[in-house]
């Protein structure tokens, strides 16, 4: 209905007539409206609509909903509150029984019975897609039944007015937008979710090609038939053409996989030592077991399994005003399906959630020649976002996001749309202030075993969560031995170093080109007695538990680029 600013002023001022001058507002009816009359030097008068407080009047020069109207609503609301204390005397269970019919009388039925169809008519499906994932983000809102439903959403920074008549038509929201904006929604659906009012969401049913799902099948079989080291460049050929066109068809899991084949095809043809058999084969059982399960789920009409097996083209991006988050570092990549880049790890101090930046280089095309010094300099370049900064940047600094995307798996989209500012560099300091503040536990280890005991259960529709970030303390590195058997090196970070409650975690890098540089840091790491205490960013899988970055006493050191 108005900014924040000007509600704030309102209340202040309002408070301070109440306290100690009241004589200097008055209120009265007239002509079925309510006149608020406030004189503090300036006579003031303004006419209250209760159906439609947009059209309320103020004799102020101000056009939009001013500081006099609000301060209107809040005496109103501060006399209403008033009176009820007045009436606190009263019989007991008799003042209970009233109590209990005024807020029964008190919520509002509009909001908390309007179905979703209703509000798809009144809105846009990105509005009521955005408020829907808003929901599932847990969005917190403040909600009070007075006189108006009030429902303030910090997060998106607005406030939603909701009168008892005509609720949806007439609902005002601080951002202005006069029609039922994205905010309006959250705030019915958070009203709705109050009250255990919230509609299941039926889904469209997914469309699939069914043909090219029989051919991919047959491709299959046809290479268990007659054996993998039998195939030739025409099956190179057939598995990446297939996975075009199942990225066409909107199949993305199953293109994924194809083009893994066809990389791992075409490795076998040419000898590389990248070739592995037993992941080839793993990739072609589950490849073809998916197949199946989607043929099935499809004659069961399960579409949930379809859309889950198939995958989504690309993660549903949403808008957000702003956020403060804060880099811990970041790491060279490489996949099975043929991207290369970096990604900056991120922690979103408002969500309390892990977010993601990556920058990705396509390597599966014709001559294509993509090297670790290639991500090491788009690690460099300033091009990302409206003022251009860096992935190193963004994995260094305490930064604020303004205007920006992201999607269900917290991955930040590159925009020029979006703003953003470096802040504070990270350090020991300011990563040790967020450690020891509300809510943000998750992300640290207490001890070394907290790192050992995190298990991984198995689930075919969550591949991703197969792996955790977490940081943890430590003092030293040593024991480093680099086995030129398995070309891993082994090291040891240690905590409370020559104390009673000493603790060690051996950690491990496997040898890659990517790797190359972060095994030459981790070897010659020299320790200090000086700021001896500082943070390691670590990613545990199943398999390992390898460093991302340290945080020391200056700044974020990323272990595989910095040096």
């Amino acid at each position: 209905m108005t900014n924040k600013g000007i509600y704030n002023r309102s209340v202040k001022d309002i408070d301070n007539i109440i306290n100690n001058s009241p004589e200097k507002i008055k209120i009265e009816e007239t002509e079925d409206k309510i006149k608020v009359t406030i004189d503090t030097g300036e006579k003031i008068e303004v006419i209250l609509n209760d159906e439609d407080i947009k059209s309320s009047k103020c004799s102020c020069p101000s056009k939009d909903i001013c500081k006099h109207i609000i301060m209107s609503l809040l005496y109103i609301e501060h006399l209403d509150t008033e009176n009820k204390e007045n009436e606190s005397n009263t019989d007991t269970a008799e003042n209970n029984t009233e109590i209990e019919i005024k807020e029964e009388n008190n919520t509002f039925d509009e909001v908390k019975n309007i179905s979703y169809d209703e509000i798809k008519k009144l809105s846009t499906k990105k509005n009521f897609e955005y408020a829907l994932d808003r929901l599932d983000d847990n969005i917190e809102a403040d909600i009070e039944e007075k006189a108006m439903l009030e429902i303030n959403i910090p997060e998106e920074n607005v406030i939603i007015y909701f009168p008892k008549k005509d609720s949806i038509k007439k609902a005002v929201c601080s951002c202005k937008d006069s029609s039922l904006c994205a905010h309006k929604i959250i705030a019915i659906l958070k009203y709705k979710q109050m009250y255990n009012s919230l509609e299941e969401i039926k889904e469209d049913d997914k469309e699939i090609d069914e043909n090219i799902l029989k051919f991919s099948k047959e491709f299959i079989e046809n290479i268990f038939e007659k054996g993998l080291y039998s195939c030739s460049e025409k099956d190179f050929d057939i598995a990446e053409q297939l996975s075009v066109k199942l990225q066409v068809k909107e199949m993305p899991e199953l293109a994924k996989m194809f083009r893994s084949i066809s990389e791992s095809i075409d490795s076998m043809i040419n000898k590389h030592a990248s070739f592995n058999k037993l992941f080839t084969f793993a990739i072609l059982s589950r490849l073809y077991n998916t197949i199946k399960v989607i043929e099935k789920a499809k004659q069961d009409n399960d579409n949930k399994t379809v859309k889950l097996l198939t995958g989504e083209i690309r993660s549903k991006y949403i808008n957000r005003k702003s956020a403060e988050l804060v880099g811990l570092g970041s790491y060279p990549w490489i996949s099975s399906t043929g991207y290369l880049g970096a990604s900056a790890y991120l922690y979103n101090l408002n969500t309390k959630k892990l977010s993601f930046f990556s920058y990705v280089i396509p390597t599966f095309y014709d001559n294509s020649k993509i090297s670790y010094d290639d991500v090491r300099s788009n690690y460099r370049k300033k091009i990302h976002f409206e003022n251009n900064i860096s992935i190193e940047e963004i994995s260094k600094y305490k930064l604020k996001f303004i205007n920006y995307k992201v999607n269900n798996e917290e991955r930040i989209s590159s925009s020029k749309f979006t703003s953003v500012i470096l802040n504070d560099r990270m350090d020991y300091k300011l990563l040790e202030e967020i450690k020891n503040s509300k809510n943000n536990e998750e992300l640290f280890a207490e001890n070394y075993d907290d790192i050992k005991n995190i298990d991984f259960k198995y689930d075919y529709f969550n591949k991703n969560d197969r792996s955790k970030i977490i940081i943890a303390k430590f003092q030293i590195i040593e024991n480093q031995e680099f086995n030129k058997i398995e070309q891993i090196l082994y090291f040891d970070i240690v905590n409370n170093y020559e104390e009673d409650d000493e603790e060690r975690l051996t950690l491990n890098v496997k040898y890659t080109s990517i790797h190359s540089n972060g095994i030459k840091y981790i070897m010659n790491y020299k320790n200090s007695n000086i700021d001896k205490d500082r943070f390691i960013v670590l990613e545990k899988t199943k398999y390992y538990i390898r460093p991302i970055s340290i945080i020391n006493a200056n700044a974020v050191i990323n272990i595989f680029f910095d040096n």
